[in-house]
């Protein structure tokens, strides 16, 4: 072999191990990537709070409020405007309620069987919060509630039954929050405080 076939062979042997240096640093470098991004999404999932399941009952009346209002919305003036501001009202509204005022009814069943236990103190904080809220959501309560009137008057002008008796059913919800959910989930704190015998 003459000295330009040896020194071709050289070159193209120095490519090939330059080739796979190129490749398997490809490699480690996506492996380090993707093993910072998993890092990332895990840690983002810690930082964020718990959680806590809610009555099955309450989850089920909330589908059905925003999947009515919804199918409303898509519906003409003066139906379908009216429609659409009350869900932009209740929407975040009982979003809040399924992180704050929804998980400590989940105990009423078995604060029912008088069976309380310390690991229920992970409601007290919720409570609080709700009690906090109360003059907030007052307000919140009377602008939907203004939101529901002038949809069922909506459906009242436009001779729809279906709008009209989806406004009512919806104040009817608004109305047995205030009356019954809300001064339940503060009994709940009261009691659970008065057999834990803590105030915090």
């Amino acid at each position: 072999m003459g000295w330009e076939e040896t020194d071709k062979a050289s070159i193209t042997e120095a490519k090939g191990v330059n080739g796979m240096d190129r490749r398997t640093s490809l490699i480690a470098a996506s492996v380090f990537l993707g093993a910072v991004a998993t890092t990332v999404v895990a840690t983002r999932a810690a930082d964020q709070p718990q959680q806590r399941p809610v009555p099955q009952s309450e989850a089920f009346e909330h589908e059905e409020v925003i999947g009515k209002l919804t199918r409303l919305a898509q519906k003409p003036a003066p139906v379908g405007p009216a429609a659409q501001k009350a869900l932009e009202l209740i929407k975040p509204h009982l979003d809040h309620d399924k992180e704050v005022a929804l998980p400590p009814l989940t105990l009423l069943p078995l604060l029912a069987e008088g069976k309380v236990t310390p690991d229920m103190k992970w409601a007290l904080p919720l409570i609080d919060q709700v009690k906090a809220e109360q003059p907030q959501n007052t307000k919140e309560h009377e602008a939907i509630t203004a939101a529901l009137t002038a949809l069922f008057n909506a459906g009242e002008d436009a001779n729809d039954p279906e709008a009209s008796g989806i406004a009512r059913e919806c104040t009817g919800d608004l109305l047995n929050d205030d009356e019954v959910g809300e001064p339940t989930v503060l009994l709940i704190g009261e009691y659970l405080r008065a057999k834990l015998g803590t105030n915090q």
